[in-house]
Protein backbone atom coordinates (compact mmCIF):
# COMPACT_ATOMS: atom_id res chain seq x y z
CA UNK A 1 0.00 0.00 0.00
CA UNK A 2 2.98 2.11 0.69
CA UNK A 3 4.24 1.23 -2.79
CA UNK A 4 1.41 2.60 -4.33
CA UNK A 5 1.27 5.23 -2.30
CA UNK A 6 4.21 6.58 -3.19
CA UNK A 7 4.06 5.89 -7.08
CA UNK A 8 0.80 8.51 -6.95
CA UNK A 9 2.67 10.51 -5.26
CA UNK A 10 5.40 11.06 -8.13
CA UNK A 11 2.81 10.60 -10.89
CA UNK A 12 0.45 13.53 -9.26
CA UNK A 13 4.06 15.59 -8.97
CA UNK A 14 5.20 14.35 -12.82
CA UNK A 15 1.52 15.82 -13.74
CA UNK A 16 2.04 19.43 -12.07
CA UNK A 17 5.33 19.67 -13.11
CA UNK A 18 4.19 18.81 -17.25
CA UNK A 19 1.66 21.24 -16.73
CA UNK A 20 4.24 23.95 -15.87
CA UNK A 21 6.18 22.33 -18.47
CA UNK A 22 9.35 21.53 -16.77
CA UNK A 23 9.65 18.69 -18.37
CA UNK A 24 13.25 17.90 -16.67
CA UNK A 25 11.28 17.38 -13.33
CA UNK A 26 8.31 15.87 -14.67
CA UNK A 27 10.90 13.29 -16.27
CA UNK A 28 12.79 12.62 -12.88
CA UNK A 29 9.64 11.99 -11.06
CA UNK A 30 8.54 9.40 -14.03
CA UNK A 31 11.61 7.50 -13.60
CA UNK A 32 11.09 7.11 -9.69
CA UNK A 33 7.57 5.75 -11.04
CA UNK A 34 9.34 3.23 -13.15
CA UNK A 35 11.87 1.79 -10.93
CA UNK A 36 9.00 1.42 -8.27
CA UNK A 37 6.52 -0.40 -11.41
CA UNK A 38 8.69 -1.07 -14.12
CA UNK A 39 6.18 -2.76 -16.35
CA UNK A 40 3.73 -0.29 -16.29
CA UNK A 41 2.50 0.95 -19.88
CA UNK A 42 1.11 3.94 -18.44
CA UNK A 43 4.25 5.01 -16.88
CA UNK A 44 6.12 3.86 -20.26
CA UNK A 45 3.88 5.80 -22.40
CA UNK A 46 4.26 8.96 -20.12
CA UNK A 47 8.20 9.00 -19.69
CA UNK A 48 8.10 8.59 -24.04
CA UNK A 49 5.77 11.39 -24.31
CA UNK A 50 7.65 13.96 -22.11
CA UNK A 51 11.16 12.59 -23.71
CA UNK A 52 9.24 13.95 -27.16
CA UNK A 53 9.17 17.66 -25.30
CA UNK A 54 12.50 17.33 -24.28
CA UNK A 55 13.32 16.64 -27.75
CA UNK A 56 15.35 13.17 -27.06
CA UNK A 57 13.25 11.63 -29.74
CA UNK A 58 15.45 8.00 -29.32
CA UNK A 59 14.75 7.67 -25.73
CA UNK A 60 11.19 8.85 -26.52
CA UNK A 61 11.23 5.78 -29.25
CA UNK A 62 12.70 3.47 -26.92
CA UNK A 63 9.86 3.61 -24.43
CA UNK A 64 6.93 3.48 -27.06
CA UNK A 65 8.48 0.31 -28.26
CA UNK A 66 9.05 -0.99 -24.80
CA UNK A 67 5.82 -0.35 -23.49
CA UNK A 68 4.33 -1.60 -27.11
CA UNK A 69 6.36 -5.18 -25.85
CA UNK A 70 3.79 -4.81 -22.41
CA UNK A 71 0.98 -4.34 -24.95
CA UNK A 72 0.86 -4.28 -28.22
CA UNK A 73 -2.93 -3.37 -28.63
CA UNK A 74 -2.41 0.28 -28.10
CA UNK A 75 -3.53 1.73 -31.07
CA UNK A 76 -2.70 5.22 -29.21
CA UNK A 77 0.78 4.31 -28.43
CA UNK A 78 1.06 3.31 -32.15
CA UNK A 79 0.19 6.41 -33.14
CA UNK A 80 2.28 8.70 -30.85
CA UNK A 81 5.66 6.20 -31.86
CA UNK A 82 4.16 7.05 -35.62
CA UNK A 83 5.15 10.68 -34.90
CA UNK A 84 8.19 10.33 -33.38
CA UNK A 85 9.30 8.16 -36.21
CA UNK A 86 8.13 10.84 -38.50
CA UNK A 87 10.48 13.54 -36.59
CA UNK A 88 13.21 11.18 -36.30
CA UNK A 89 13.16 11.18 -40.50
CA UNK A 90 12.07 7.18 -40.74
CA UNK A 91 8.97 7.83 -43.22
CA UNK A 92 8.40 4.14 -43.52
CA UNK A 93 8.44 3.29 -39.79
CA UNK A 94 6.04 6.10 -39.33
CA UNK A 95 4.01 4.70 -41.94
CA UNK A 96 3.63 1.58 -40.37
CA UNK A 97 3.26 2.72 -37.25
CA UNK A 98 -0.08 4.81 -38.50
CA UNK A 99 -1.64 1.73 -40.10
CA UNK A 100 -0.87 -0.47 -37.34
CA UNK A 101 -2.98 1.98 -34.96
CA UNK A 102 -5.32 1.60 -37.90
CA UNK A 103 -5.93 -2.07 -38.04
CA UNK A 104 -6.54 -1.34 -34.24
CA UNK A 105 -8.90 1.75 -34.61
CA UNK A 106 -9.94 2.17 -38.18
CA UNK A 107 -11.97 5.54 -37.12
CA UNK A 108 -8.56 7.22 -35.59
CA UNK A 109 -8.51 10.43 -37.20
CA UNK A 110 -4.97 11.35 -36.14
CA UNK A 111 -3.24 8.26 -37.67
CA UNK A 112 -5.96 8.70 -41.10
CA UNK A 113 -4.37 12.14 -41.59
CA UNK A 114 -0.85 11.49 -41.01
CA UNK A 115 -0.36 8.32 -43.14
CA UNK A 116 -2.61 9.90 -45.75
CA UNK A 117 0.38 13.02 -45.54
CA UNK A 118 2.97 10.49 -45.67
CA UNK A 119 1.30 8.64 -48.97
CA UNK A 120 1.22 12.04 -50.33
CA UNK A 121 4.98 12.16 -49.53
CA UNK A 122 4.98 9.22 -51.57
CA UNK A 123 3.14 10.32 -54.81
CA UNK A 124 0.54 7.62 -53.90
CA UNK A 125 -2.05 10.46 -54.40
CA UNK A 126 -5.29 8.21 -54.56
CA UNK A 127 -4.49 5.86 -51.38
CA UNK A 128 -3.64 9.53 -49.89
CA UNK A 129 -6.84 11.09 -50.90
CA UNK A 130 -8.96 7.62 -49.38
CA UNK A 131 -7.35 8.44 -45.93
CA UNK A 132 -7.92 12.06 -46.07
CA UNK A 133 -11.34 11.36 -47.33
CA UNK A 134 -11.82 9.27 -44.67
CA UNK A 135 -10.81 11.54 -42.02
CA UNK A 136 -13.28 14.47 -42.77
CA UNK A 137 -16.15 12.17 -43.29
CA UNK A 138 -15.08 10.90 -39.41
CA UNK A 139 -14.46 14.12 -38.49
CA UNK A 140 -17.70 15.71 -39.65
CA UNK A 141 -19.60 12.90 -37.45
CA UNK A 142 -17.95 14.18 -34.29
CA UNK A 143 -18.43 18.35 -34.84
CA UNK A 144 -16.21 20.53 -36.98
CA UNK A 145 -13.55 21.20 -35.05
CA UNK A 146 -10.52 21.45 -36.91
CA UNK A 147 -12.01 20.60 -39.93
CA UNK A 148 -10.90 23.63 -42.19
CA UNK A 149 -7.57 22.18 -41.67
CA UNK A 150 -8.70 18.68 -43.00
CA UNK A 151 -9.79 20.10 -45.89
CA UNK A 152 -6.91 22.09 -46.49
CA UNK A 153 -4.99 18.84 -46.72
CA UNK A 154 -7.39 17.14 -49.02
CA UNK A 155 -6.90 19.98 -51.23
CA UNK A 156 -3.51 19.84 -51.68
CA UNK A 157 -3.87 16.07 -52.47
CA UNK A 158 -6.20 16.59 -55.30
CA UNK A 159 -4.20 19.61 -56.63
CA UNK A 160 -0.97 16.81 -56.75
CA UNK A 161 -3.92 14.75 -58.55
CA UNK A 162 -4.47 17.71 -60.83
CA UNK A 163 -7.99 18.07 -60.00
CA UNK A 164 -7.69 21.35 -59.73
CA UNK A 165 -11.87 22.50 -59.37
CA UNK A 166 -11.95 19.87 -57.05
CA UNK A 167 -9.21 21.41 -54.47
CA UNK A 168 -10.55 24.98 -55.12
CA UNK A 169 -14.20 24.08 -53.74
CA UNK A 170 -12.56 22.38 -50.55
CA UNK A 171 -9.61 25.35 -50.17
CA UNK A 172 -12.83 27.66 -50.57
CA UNK A 173 -14.42 25.71 -47.53
CA UNK A 174 -11.41 26.18 -45.75
CA UNK A 175 -11.60 29.77 -46.39
CA UNK A 176 -15.22 29.83 -45.06
CA UNK A 177 -14.24 28.58 -41.90
CA UNK A 178 -11.12 30.84 -41.01
CA UNK A 179 -8.84 33.13 -43.22
CA UNK A 180 -5.20 31.30 -43.89
CA UNK A 181 -2.32 32.37 -45.96
CA UNK A 182 -1.73 27.99 -46.91
CA UNK A 183 -5.32 28.14 -47.74
CA UNK A 184 -4.53 31.12 -50.23
CA UNK A 185 -1.36 29.57 -51.03
CA UNK A 186 -3.19 27.14 -52.76
CA UNK A 187 -6.15 28.65 -53.95
CA UNK A 188 -3.56 30.05 -56.13
CA UNK A 189 -1.62 26.71 -57.03
CA UNK A 190 -4.78 25.44 -58.07
CA UNK A 191 -6.14 28.61 -59.74
CA UNK A 192 -2.57 28.44 -61.86
CA UNK A 193 -2.97 24.81 -62.79
CA UNK A 194 -6.33 25.39 -64.35
CA UNK A 195 -4.77 27.99 -66.50
CA UNK A 196 -6.07 31.13 -64.89
CA UNK A 197 -5.10 34.16 -66.81
CA UNK A 198 -1.70 35.61 -65.99
CA UNK A 199 -3.46 39.07 -64.84
CA UNK A 200 -6.53 37.42 -62.74
CA UNK A 201 -3.09 35.74 -61.05
CA UNK A 202 -0.70 38.95 -60.24
CA UNK A 203 -4.62 40.61 -59.40
CA UNK A 204 -5.01 37.49 -56.55
CA UNK A 205 -1.23 37.32 -55.45
CA UNK A 206 -1.47 40.99 -55.09
CA UNK A 207 -4.54 40.95 -52.99
CA UNK A 208 -3.20 38.22 -51.06
CA UNK A 209 -0.05 40.38 -50.19
CA UNK A 210 -2.49 43.54 -49.21
CA UNK A 211 -3.56 40.88 -46.43
CA UNK A 212 -0.39 39.11 -45.49
CA UNK A 213 2.03 42.34 -46.35
CA UNK A 214 4.60 40.02 -44.87
CA UNK A 215 3.77 36.27 -46.71
CA UNK A 216 6.82 35.22 -48.13
CA UNK A 217 5.62 32.33 -49.92
CA UNK A 218 3.28 34.39 -51.87
CA UNK A 219 5.88 36.84 -52.78
CA UNK A 220 7.81 33.49 -53.55
CA UNK A 221 4.77 32.31 -55.90
CA UNK A 222 4.56 36.29 -57.38
CA UNK A 223 7.94 35.92 -58.68
CA UNK A 224 7.55 32.39 -59.91
CA UNK A 225 4.61 33.30 -61.83
CA UNK A 226 6.68 36.24 -63.80
CA UNK A 227 9.28 33.82 -64.53
CA UNK A 228 7.01 31.87 -66.24
CA UNK A 229 5.93 34.75 -68.34
CA UNK A 230 9.34 35.65 -68.63
CA UNK A 231 9.65 38.87 -66.84
CA UNK A 232 12.75 38.02 -65.38
CA UNK A 233 13.24 41.97 -63.77
CA UNK A 234 10.17 41.36 -61.87
CA UNK A 235 10.80 37.52 -60.92
CA UNK A 236 13.64 38.58 -59.66
CA UNK A 237 12.37 41.44 -57.73
CA UNK A 238 10.11 39.22 -56.15
CA UNK A 239 12.13 36.67 -55.26
CA UNK A 240 14.28 39.11 -53.21
CA UNK A 241 11.58 40.51 -51.32
CA UNK A 242 11.04 36.79 -50.48
CA UNK A 243 14.06 35.98 -49.57
CA UNK A 244 14.51 39.10 -46.71
CA UNK A 245 11.02 38.33 -45.24
CA UNK A 246 12.39 34.86 -45.11
CA UNK A 247 15.79 33.95 -45.80
CA UNK A 248 15.27 30.01 -45.29
CA UNK A 249 12.88 30.25 -48.02
CA UNK A 250 14.56 27.38 -50.33
CA UNK A 251 12.08 27.04 -53.02
CA UNK A 252 12.45 30.92 -53.68
CA UNK A 253 15.98 30.87 -53.38
CA UNK A 254 15.83 27.69 -55.84
CA UNK A 255 13.87 29.80 -58.42
CA UNK A 256 16.33 32.54 -58.59
CA UNK A 257 19.69 30.50 -58.83
CA UNK A 258 17.31 29.28 -61.38
CA UNK A 259 16.54 32.25 -62.76
CA UNK A 260 20.00 34.27 -62.45
CA UNK A 261 21.40 30.59 -63.72
CA UNK A 262 19.01 31.20 -67.06
CA UNK A 263 19.95 34.77 -67.43
CA UNK A 264 23.99 34.37 -67.64
CA UNK A 265 24.67 35.55 -63.71
CA UNK A 266 26.10 32.35 -62.98
CA UNK A 267 28.13 33.50 -59.82
CA UNK A 268 24.88 34.35 -57.72
CA UNK A 269 22.97 31.46 -59.27
CA UNK A 270 25.07 28.61 -59.04
CA UNK A 271 25.05 30.11 -55.12
CA UNK A 272 21.43 30.09 -54.87
CA UNK A 273 21.15 26.63 -56.60
CA UNK A 274 22.69 25.01 -53.94
CA UNK A 275 19.75 25.45 -51.72
CA UNK A 276 18.28 22.35 -54.08
CA UNK A 277 19.97 20.25 -51.09
CA UNK A 278 17.32 21.48 -48.87
CA UNK A 279 14.33 20.72 -50.86
CA UNK A 280 14.94 17.55 -52.02
CA UNK A 281 16.40 15.06 -49.21
CA UNK A 282 19.40 12.77 -50.20
CA UNK A 283 20.97 10.30 -47.93
CA UNK A 284 24.38 10.27 -49.62
CA UNK A 285 24.57 14.13 -48.30
CA UNK A 286 24.43 12.74 -44.53
CA UNK A 287 26.99 9.94 -45.50
CA UNK A 288 29.41 12.24 -47.23
CA UNK A 289 29.29 14.53 -44.39
CA UNK A 290 32.63 14.66 -42.97
CA UNK A 291 34.00 14.40 -46.50
CA UNK A 292 35.72 18.34 -47.60
CA UNK A 293 34.53 19.82 -50.76
CA UNK A 294 36.46 20.00 -53.97
CA UNK A 295 38.24 23.25 -54.86
CA UNK A 296 39.29 23.96 -58.10
CA UNK A 297 42.80 24.41 -55.78
CA UNK A 298 42.54 20.90 -54.25
CA UNK A 299 45.68 19.10 -55.41
CA UNK A 300 45.01 16.82 -58.04
CA UNK A 301 46.82 13.83 -56.39
CA UNK A 302 44.11 13.35 -53.53
CA UNK A 303 41.54 10.34 -54.26
CA UNK A 304 37.69 12.28 -55.23
CA UNK A 305 34.48 11.48 -55.48
CA UNK A 306 32.10 13.58 -58.00
CA UNK A 307 28.12 12.05 -57.10
CA UNK A 308 25.07 12.55 -59.09
CA UNK A 309 22.46 13.91 -56.75
CA UNK A 310 19.97 14.43 -59.34
CA UNK A 311 18.25 12.82 -62.49
CA UNK A 312 20.12 11.23 -65.25
CA UNK A 313 19.16 13.85 -67.10
CA UNK A 314 20.79 16.10 -64.93
CA UNK A 315 24.32 13.60 -64.68
CA UNK A 316 24.21 13.39 -68.60
CA UNK A 317 24.39 17.41 -68.65
CA UNK A 318 26.73 18.07 -65.72
CA UNK A 319 29.24 15.60 -66.33
CA UNK A 320 30.12 17.50 -69.76
CA UNK A 321 32.30 19.49 -66.78
CA UNK A 322 34.22 17.12 -66.18
CA UNK A 323 37.83 16.84 -68.34
CA UNK A 324 41.35 16.09 -67.94
CA UNK A 325 42.24 19.40 -67.63
CA UNK A 326 40.21 19.66 -63.94
CA UNK A 327 40.24 16.57 -62.38
CA UNK A 328 42.95 14.37 -62.89
CA UNK A 329 41.35 10.64 -64.09
CA UNK A 330 43.92 8.47 -61.85
CA UNK A 331 42.31 9.93 -59.19
CA UNK A 332 39.14 10.65 -59.71
CA UNK A 333 35.77 8.64 -59.09
CA UNK A 334 32.18 9.37 -61.14
CA UNK A 335 29.21 7.76 -59.26
CA UNK A 336 25.74 8.02 -61.34
CA UNK A 337 22.97 6.21 -61.76
CA UNK A 338 23.15 2.66 -62.60
CA UNK A 339 21.23 3.24 -65.60
CA UNK A 340 24.48 5.07 -67.32
CA UNK A 341 27.17 3.54 -65.58
CA UNK A 342 28.03 1.68 -68.83
CA UNK A 343 27.52 4.62 -71.03
CA UNK A 344 29.51 7.01 -69.40
CA UNK A 345 32.56 4.24 -68.88
CA UNK A 346 32.49 4.12 -72.89
CA UNK A 347 32.46 7.95 -72.80
CA UNK A 348 34.99 8.89 -70.17
CA UNK A 349 37.40 6.03 -70.40
CA UNK A 350 39.77 7.53 -68.34
CA UNK A 351 37.95 7.93 -65.15
CA UNK A 352 36.74 5.68 -62.55
CA UNK A 353 32.96 4.85 -62.98
CA UNK A 354 30.47 3.65 -60.67
CA UNK A 355 26.89 2.99 -59.47
CA UNK A 356 25.60 5.62 -56.83
CA UNK A 357 24.99 2.62 -54.51
CA UNK A 358 28.65 1.56 -54.48
CA UNK A 359 29.41 4.69 -52.44
CA UNK A 360 28.89 3.82 -48.60
CA UNK A 361 30.41 1.00 -48.60
CA UNK A 362 33.87 2.47 -50.38
CA UNK A 363 32.80 6.56 -48.74
CA UNK A 364 36.31 5.69 -46.47
CA UNK A 365 38.78 6.21 -49.44
CA UNK A 366 38.10 9.37 -50.74
CA UNK A 367 39.69 12.52 -49.66
CA UNK A 368 37.42 15.07 -51.19
CA UNK A 369 33.84 15.06 -52.68
CA UNK A 370 31.43 16.94 -55.01
CA UNK A 371 28.29 16.59 -56.22
CA UNK A 372 28.01 16.99 -59.54
CA UNK A 373 26.06 19.57 -60.21
CA UNK A 374 27.76 21.63 -57.39
CA UNK A 375 31.17 22.02 -59.76
CA UNK A 376 29.19 24.31 -62.42
CA UNK A 377 29.87 27.14 -59.03
CA UNK A 378 33.61 26.67 -59.97
CA UNK A 379 34.12 26.16 -63.35
CA UNK A 380 30.89 27.51 -65.15
CA UNK A 381 31.05 31.19 -64.08
CA UNK A 382 30.65 33.07 -67.52
CA UNK A 383 29.55 32.33 -71.32
CA UNK A 384 32.60 31.73 -72.58
CA UNK A 385 33.33 28.64 -70.03
CA UNK A 386 30.33 26.65 -72.12
CA UNK A 387 31.31 27.85 -75.17
CA UNK A 388 34.77 27.00 -75.14
CA UNK A 389 34.06 23.40 -73.99
CA UNK A 390 32.53 22.19 -77.44
CA UNK A 391 34.24 18.59 -76.38
CA UNK A 392 31.81 16.84 -74.41
CA UNK A 393 30.34 13.77 -76.29
CA UNK A 394 28.49 10.72 -75.03
CA UNK A 395 29.99 7.52 -77.06
CA UNK A 396 27.13 5.51 -77.63
CA UNK A 397 27.17 1.93 -78.02
CA UNK A 398 28.41 1.99 -81.96
CA UNK A 399 27.39 -1.88 -82.97
CA UNK A 400 24.16 -1.09 -81.89
CA UNK A 401 23.89 1.81 -83.29
CA UNK A 402 24.75 0.51 -86.68
CA UNK A 403 22.48 -2.73 -86.42
CA UNK A 404 19.50 0.07 -86.12
CA UNK A 405 20.40 2.57 -88.49
CA UNK A 406 20.65 -0.42 -91.21
CA UNK A 407 16.96 -1.97 -90.12
CA UNK A 408 15.26 0.89 -89.96
CA UNK A 409 16.98 4.10 -92.43
CA UNK A 410 15.86 4.28 -95.85
CA UNK A 411 18.39 5.42 -98.39
CA UNK A 412 15.56 8.44 -99.31
CA UNK A 413 14.27 9.50 -95.65
CA UNK A 414 15.81 10.99 -92.84
CA UNK A 415 15.09 8.88 -89.43
CA UNK A 416 13.34 11.41 -87.26
CA UNK A 417 13.10 10.14 -83.35
CA UNK A 418 9.89 11.41 -81.27
CA UNK A 419 9.19 11.53 -77.91
CA UNK A 420 6.33 13.69 -76.04
CA UNK A 421 5.99 13.11 -71.95
CA UNK A 422 7.79 12.55 -69.42
CA UNK A 423 7.07 11.40 -66.05
CA UNK A 424 8.08 14.67 -63.97
CA UNK A 425 5.24 16.99 -65.06
CA UNK A 426 2.63 16.78 -67.13
CA UNK A 427 2.94 20.59 -68.02
CA UNK A 428 5.94 19.46 -69.66
CA UNK A 429 4.05 17.23 -71.88
CA UNK A 430 2.24 17.17 -75.51
CA UNK A 431 -0.01 14.76 -77.17
CA UNK A 432 1.21 13.02 -79.74
CA UNK A 433 -1.99 14.45 -82.26
CA UNK A 434 -0.06 17.37 -81.62
CA UNK A 435 2.98 16.38 -82.81
CA UNK A 436 0.68 15.93 -86.79
CA UNK A 437 1.96 19.04 -88.78
CA UNK A 438 5.39 17.46 -87.85
CA UNK A 439 4.59 13.90 -88.89
CA UNK A 440 3.12 15.55 -92.54
CA UNK A 441 6.73 16.34 -93.81
CA UNK A 442 7.87 14.81 -96.16
CA UNK A 443 10.88 12.28 -96.81
CA UNK A 444 11.12 11.88 -93.57
CA UNK A 445 10.49 8.17 -91.23
CA UNK A 446 9.71 8.75 -87.80
CA UNK A 447 10.53 6.65 -84.71
CA UNK A 448 9.87 6.07 -81.21
CA UNK A 449 11.68 7.02 -78.45
CA UNK A 450 8.52 7.27 -75.84
CA UNK A 451 9.19 4.60 -72.92
CA UNK A 452 6.04 3.04 -71.61
CA UNK A 453 3.25 1.52 -73.44
CA UNK A 454 2.19 3.56 -76.55
CA UNK A 455 1.13 0.84 -79.43
CA UNK A 456 -2.43 2.08 -78.85
CA UNK A 457 -1.65 5.34 -79.34
CA UNK A 458 0.61 4.64 -82.69
CA UNK A 459 -2.44 2.13 -83.75
CA UNK A 460 -5.15 5.29 -83.81
CA UNK A 461 -2.34 7.66 -85.50
CA UNK A 462 -2.21 5.49 -88.14
CA UNK A 463 -6.15 4.38 -88.09
CA UNK A 464 -7.17 8.25 -87.79
CA UNK A 465 -4.53 9.68 -90.25
CA UNK A 466 -2.69 6.60 -92.27
CA UNK A 467 0.74 7.80 -90.54
CA UNK A 468 3.17 5.33 -89.08
CA UNK A 469 6.05 5.42 -86.74
CA UNK A 470 8.30 2.69 -86.18
CA UNK A 471 8.28 1.05 -82.35
CA UNK A 472 11.84 -0.40 -81.46
CA UNK A 473 10.49 -3.60 -79.86
CA UNK A 474 13.19 -4.99 -78.54
CA UNK A 475 14.90 -1.97 -76.87
CA UNK A 476 13.49 -1.64 -72.92
CA UNK A 477 13.29 2.67 -73.54
CA UNK A 478 12.89 2.93 -69.85
CA UNK A 479 15.77 0.66 -68.13
CA UNK A 480 17.67 0.45 -70.80
CA UNK A 481 19.33 4.03 -71.20
CA UNK A 482 22.07 2.42 -73.35
CA UNK A 483 20.22 0.82 -76.16
CA UNK A 484 18.27 4.25 -75.95
CA UNK A 485 21.49 6.35 -76.72
CA UNK A 486 22.02 3.79 -79.39
CA UNK A 487 18.57 4.65 -80.79
CA UNK A 488 19.13 8.44 -80.75
CA UNK A 489 22.76 8.23 -81.98
CA UNK A 490 21.24 6.38 -84.78
CA UNK A 491 18.45 8.95 -85.76
CA UNK A 492 19.19 11.90 -88.32
CA UNK A 493 17.60 14.37 -85.33
CA UNK A 494 15.06 14.21 -82.95
CA UNK A 495 11.67 15.62 -81.85
CA UNK A 496 11.36 15.68 -78.06
CA UNK A 497 9.75 17.47 -75.05
CA UNK A 498 11.95 18.06 -71.66
CA UNK A 499 12.88 14.53 -70.75
CA UNK A 500 16.44 12.28 -70.92
CA UNK A 501 15.93 11.72 -74.41
CA UNK A 502 16.73 15.67 -74.84
CA UNK A 503 19.70 15.05 -72.60
CA UNK A 504 21.21 12.41 -74.07
CA UNK A 505 20.61 13.47 -78.10
CA UNK A 506 22.21 17.08 -76.99
CA UNK A 507 25.24 15.15 -75.33
CA UNK A 508 25.22 12.65 -78.27
CA UNK A 509 25.59 16.40 -80.58
CA UNK A 510 22.66 14.99 -81.91
CA UNK A 511 20.46 17.80 -84.14
CA UNK A 512 17.74 18.29 -81.36
CA UNK A 513 14.63 20.31 -81.73
CA UNK A 514 13.12 20.53 -78.02
CA UNK A 515 9.62 21.87 -76.80
CA UNK A 516 9.33 23.96 -73.67
CA UNK A 517 5.89 24.50 -72.13
CA UNK A 518 5.64 27.46 -70.21
CA UNK A 519 4.40 26.80 -67.01
CA UNK A 520 6.48 24.24 -65.53
CA UNK A 521 9.39 24.55 -63.72
CA UNK A 522 12.05 26.92 -65.20
CA UNK A 523 15.52 24.49 -66.13
CA UNK A 524 18.13 26.89 -65.99
CA UNK A 525 20.45 24.92 -68.92
CA UNK A 526 17.54 25.38 -71.30
CA UNK A 527 18.45 29.25 -71.05
CA UNK A 528 18.83 29.90 -74.59
CA UNK A 529 21.42 31.91 -76.89
CA UNK A 530 19.99 32.53 -80.59
CA UNK A 531 17.37 29.66 -80.06
CA UNK A 532 20.20 27.56 -78.86
CA UNK A 533 20.94 25.46 -75.64
CA UNK A 534 23.92 27.20 -74.03
CA UNK A 535 25.01 23.48 -72.40
CA UNK A 536 24.33 21.62 -75.56
CA UNK A 537 24.74 23.75 -78.96
CA UNK A 538 22.81 21.02 -81.19
CA UNK A 539 19.88 21.42 -79.60
CA UNK A 540 17.28 24.36 -80.35
CA UNK A 541 14.79 25.19 -78.62
CA UNK A 542 11.17 26.01 -79.04
CA UNK A 543 8.51 27.54 -76.06
CA UNK A 544 5.12 28.02 -75.43
CA UNK A 545 3.90 31.32 -75.39
CA UNK A 546 0.47 30.27 -73.63
CA UNK A 547 0.11 27.51 -70.90
CA UNK A 548 -1.17 24.11 -72.75
CA UNK A 549 -1.02 25.74 -76.42
CA UNK A 550 1.36 24.11 -78.31
CA UNK A 551 0.48 24.89 -81.96
CA UNK A 552 3.05 27.63 -81.79
CA UNK A 553 6.40 25.98 -80.67
CA UNK A 554 5.72 22.77 -83.04
CA UNK A 555 4.61 24.92 -85.93
CA UNK A 556 7.93 27.07 -85.64
CA UNK A 557 9.63 23.71 -84.66
CA UNK A 558 8.08 21.83 -88.26
CA UNK A 559 9.13 25.16 -90.39
CA UNK A 560 12.73 24.58 -89.13
CA UNK A 561 12.84 21.52 -89.97
CA UNK A 562 11.22 22.00 -93.62
CA UNK A 563 14.22 24.53 -93.96
CA UNK A 564 16.55 22.49 -93.40
CA UNK A 565 15.60 19.52 -95.07
CA UNK A 566 14.00 21.15 -98.52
Amino acid sequence: MKKEKLIQQFWNQADKNIHLKQYDKALSCLNECNKLLPNSENILNAIALVSVEMKDLVKAKKYFLKSLTINSNQFSTHLNLGKCNELLLLEDEAFQNYSDALILNPDLIDALVNRALILQDQQKFYDAKRDMEKAISLQLKEGENQIEELYFGLANIMIDLNENKEALSFIEKALAIKPDIRYLISKGNALSNIGELKDNLVSFYEDVLKQYPRSSEAMSNLGFLYMHHNNFNKAEEYFVKSLRINPQNYYAMHNLGNLQLGVGNFKEGWMNYESRNHLDRNELICILKGIPEWLPSSPKNQKLLIWGEQGIGDQILYASMIDKNNFDPKNTTLAVNSKIVKLLQRSFPHFNIISLEHIPKIKETFDLQIQIGSIGKYLRLNIDDFFNNTNYKLIAYKQLTDEIRKKYKKKDKLLCGISWTSSAGKDKNCELNDLIPLFKLKNIEFINLQYGDVSKQFALLKEEFGINVIEVNDLNLYDDVDGLTSLIDACDFIVTTSNINAHIAGALQKDTYLLTAITVKKFHYWHAVNDKSIWYPTVKIFTQERKGKWELPINKCVKTIRDITS
